[in-house]
């Protein structure tokens, strides 16, 4: 088991290479890790997991040998930074619909913006 949390974004989206920007500057504990998942790494990780049909249009975190996609993994990997952006685990508590809503809503605008 490793300490580290595996982040895979896909690697042609601008917004998400900032928002992997911003993950690895605020990661004081250096346990982030982050792939493309177009990279020979991610599409490595992403067959090991069976997870293949979410390349391009996901945030995937990998963690412990448990996937997460979509809102849990955005939720995940920022929380897993230090005081205060680790209060954005409480989110989980929003209800499932609205979680996936607002991820998906930025997941569908995000080659625009």
């Amino acid at each position: 088991m490793t300490d580290h949390v595996i982040v895979l974004v896909d690697g042609r989206c601008t917004l998400c290479k900032g928002w992997t920007r911003f993950l690895a500057e605020r990661d004081a504990h250096d346990v982030l890790r982050f792939a493309s998942q177009q990279s020979d790494v991610g599409r490595q990780l992403l067959r090991e997991h069976e997870r293949l049909d979410v390349v391009g249009e996901s945030v995937v975190v990998v963690t412990s040998g448990v996937v997460y996609t979509g809102s849990r993994a955005a939720i995940m990997a920022v929380g897993m930074l230090p005081y205060p952006w680790r209060l954005v685990r409480a989110c989980r508590v929003l209800t499932w619909f609205v979680r996936v809503w607002v991820y998906y809503f930025v997941a569908r605008h995000r080659s625009a913006w």
